[in-house]
């Protein structure tokens, strides 16, 4: 198989995306199962929920080691009143391929795939009603980096399109290693809520800590610690996937991923109308793993295949998939992480 350049692979992946989410579905195909797209709203809504008092503030510690600082008075209603009292923080950590998948969350910004530092989803609420922060308040991130630190890591928000989390960057330079942390962050033992309102609201952060990132953000929602790494992988091979034929999956009642553990990276792949998954670009010379999950009249089907990417190889890839049940699921997808 011949080599394809990055930006003409972009630009052809960018109109075949288009294409295939504005094509009508054929009239002879039946409604669509909508536990499917249950399993993963379900997934997606689960989350891990903290109580805190609004005036003093807290320092949680997710279940995967994430920890949130929250300033004491930084947080306000929708229409920017003071808020007393105890509320909810939620924090849900994406950080394994699992969670990447169930969660529907692939590492890639406008066609371009990232390496993962890891993804998080931050809310406040009070008795069940949204909160937002001050408008000169922050909140911080402190992020695991057992591996090493990149000075290249910046700071991504997402936003539910379609039921897939996508990502945009917030600024073009995120990196600032001067930037103002809680003393709370180095000794928890000191907890200064000073640090969280800044005259520079506009102005996101990450912190290179060598083992660890801080992320000062300013509003909730979908946070991402990632970067590009397109030259990283300038070689792409044109692959062509397919679904086992005899099945007869519906594409809009499958997901398939490629995995890519070098760089932590996920991307979500699309079926066309005639079975075929994918035929572009994935980084050459790379082990991947391959995963798709389906549900046909009910009936959930999965698969997990590992590939070597070789662009002298010209064989077609035929996805096999079992039936699992849905409370199998994430014990299957558990032996995708690394």
């Amino acid at each position: 198989m011949k080599k394809i350049s990055l930006n003409f692979l972009l630009f052809t992946l960018g109109i075949l995306f288009a294409i295939i989410g504005c094509t009508k579905r054929p009239e002879n195909v039946g409604p669509s199962d909508n536990s499917f797209n249950n399993y993963f709203a379900s997934q997606r809504s689960k989350v891990q929920k903290f109580t805190l008092n609004a005036e003093t503030g807290a320092i949680i510690t997710g279940t995967k080691g994430t920890k949130v600082y929250i300033g004491g008075g930084t947080l306000r209603t929708m229409n920017g009143q003071p808020i007393t009292g105890q509320v909810t923080l939620e924090l849900k950590e994406v950080i394994q391929f699992s969670d990447m998948v169930s969660n529907c969350a692939p590492t890639v910004s406008k066609g371009k795939l990232l390496k993962s530092g890891g993804e998080f989803y931050i809310s406040a609420s009070q008795n069940g009603t949204p909160l937002t922060l001050a408008s000169n308040a922050s909140y911080f991130i402190d992020i695991a980096a057992p591996n090493g630190t990149s000075d290249s890591m910046k700071v991504f928000t997402g936003t539910d399109s379609s039921g897939v989390i996508t990502w945009v960057p917030v600024q073009t330079d995120t990196i600032n290693n001067n930037m103002q942390l809680p003393d709370s962050i180095a000794n928890a033992a000191l907890y200064d809520s000073t640090t969280y309102f800044n005259s520079n609201k506009t102005s996101w952060g990450i912190r290179n800590n060598v083992f660890n990132y801080v992320i000062k953000c300013n509003s909730f929602g979908w946070i991402n610690a990632d970067y590009f790494i397109e030259m990283q992988y300038a070689d792409l091979c044109e692959q062509t996937i397919i679904c086992d034929p005899s099945l007869q999956l519906d594409n809009q009642q499958t997901q398939v991923y490629y995995l890519l553990p070098a760089s932590n990276s996920c991307a979500l792949l699309y079926m066309t109308q005639d079975g075929f998954i994918f035929k572009g670009g994935i980084p050459a010379k790379q082990s991947i793993k391959i995963v798709a999950i389906s549900n046909k009249d009910g009936k959930i089907y999965l698969s997990v295949m590992d590939h070597f990417v070789n662009c002298e190889d010209s064989k077609t890839i035929i996805l096999n998939f079992i039936e699992v049940q849905e409370s199998q699921i994430e014990s299957y997808l558990s032996q995708i992480n690394i």
